[in-house]
Formats: structure tokens, C-alpha cells, sequence
């Protein structure tokens, strides 16, 4: 998540900036940059595949060109978890079996990212990367931040801190909140968070496949 500070075109706070910021988190991995083809085929074998089972020894998970699958251990069909052009490899189950951590190349550089299993969501771990918020024009924080203004080095607990983070940084002056595509999942997990963010605030920029970004100045009349 991104928190937006107070930005210079004050002219253009509640529209043209944020159409701006969202055309610079636009670029991703999976962007189709030519003309493309689909190829499908039945793999039966597989090299330089990397394996895991899980903890109760009932499902593997594996790579294979660049992809995650996972199948019964006794055997059967696999089930992708992953698409699109990134790289992804390297699965490893959590203690627990609820989650595969993984390595991906899907934000432009490899990094650790966690399966959700009960839900097919994806979530990124490997967090603070300076690059996210360098947007041109823009103050730019990490959600949550620390007391510097790097990553807090760990995701709220639930919904009602959440939505405490987001006030104290609004209260400091921040005037957007950015979700980028690989970062939704926080409209799903935190539920209080997005309702207290669609209940208060504009949204004013959604496209599913870029980014929402909310105004925190309050609802428009």
C-alpha cells in the first residue's frame, strides 16, 4: 500500500493527479507489450522442478516453467496457482499448510510472495521497496509507515488498526491511498478497512487490472 502526501499541483489534487499517479504503478510483468498467442499442451514429465509436500502429507506443490501447481501426493491432475508472465518457483508450504511461500518476478524483480490456499489469493512479503513510492510529483509513504516513513516492517492485525494507521496518516496530511493490482488483497482481508474507506471517502480512481486510489479529504457532495 502507498499513502499520497500533500502534492505541489494543488489544482489538480482531486483530478488530474491521481490519474497520473495511477498510469505510473500502471507497468507490471504481465503487461502485453505485442502480439500474443496462447500455446497449450499436456505436460506428463518435467526438469529443474522444485517440490514440496505438505505438512500433512497429503498434497505437493512444484514449479513448472515458471508456474505453481499443486496435486495430490497419491497422484491425479495438477492445479495451477499461478498465471500470467511472471516467473514464479521455488514453493515451500507454511508450518500450518495454509500457505505456499514462493519466489516471483512479478513486480519487476524476484521476491517472496505467500499463497493463500483457502482462497487463491496472493500476497507480497518481501515489502519496502523504496521504488514503489518514488512517484514524480508526489510525497509518497509506506501504508503502514514507521516513525521515518519506511515500511513498518509488518501488516496490521485487523481491520480496526488498520483503519486507526490510516487516520493517524491522514491526520498528518495524507491525501490519497494508493492499492496497487497486487496489492487488492487488502479490499478482501481488511473488510473494515474497505468499508470505512468506501463509507467516508471518494473513490477516485478504480481500474481492477491498475490500481483504486481513495481521496481522503471526504466524501464529494
Amino acid at each position: 500500500m502507498v499513502a499520497i502526501g500533500r502534492l505541489s499541483a494543488v489544482f489538480a489534487l482531486f483530478v488530474f493527479a491521481p490519474v497520473r499517479l495511477c498510469a505510473q504503478t500502471a507497468w507490471n510483468v504481465d503487461s502485453a507489450r505485442a502480439p500474443e498467442k496462447i500455446l497449450e499442451f499436456t505436460a506428463t514429465e518435467g526438469t529443474w522442478i522444485s517440490v514440496d509436500v505438505s505438512p500433512d502429507g497429503r498434497m505437493i506443490a512444484f514449479d513448472l516453467l515458471g508456474h505453481l501447481y499443486e496435486m495430490p501426493f497419491a497422484g491425479g491432475d495438477a492445479r495451477r496457482l499461478t498465471s500470467g508472465r511472471s516467473w514464479n518457483h521455488l514453493p515451500r508450504y507454511s508450518p500450518d499448510g495454509t500457505r505456499i511461500m514462493f519466489t516471483s518476478d512479478r513486480r519487476g524483480k524476484e521476491g517472496i510472495w505467500l499463497y493463500h490456499r483457502a482462497n487463491d489469493s496472493l500476497e507480497m512479503v518481501s515489502k519496502g521497496d523504496e521504488e514503489l513510492i518514488r512517484l514524480e510529483g508526489h510525497s509518497a509513504l509506506h501504508f503502514p509507515a514507521a516513525d521515518d516513513g519506511t515500511w513498518a516492517g509488518h501488516h496490521p492485525s485487523d481491520s480496526e488498526e488498520a483503519v486507526a494507521v490510516l487516520e493517524a496518516m491522514r491526520a498528518a496530511g495524507g491525501q490519497f491511498i494508493v492499492f496497487p493490482r497486487t496489492g487488492m488483497w487488502w479490499l478482501e482481508h481488511y473488510r473494515g478497512l474497505t468499508e470505512h474507506l468506501e463509507q467516508r471517502y471518494e473513490t477516485v480512481v478504480r481500474e481492477e487490472d491498475t490500481c483504486v486510489i481513495f481521496a481522503l479529504n471526504g466524501k464529494a457532495k
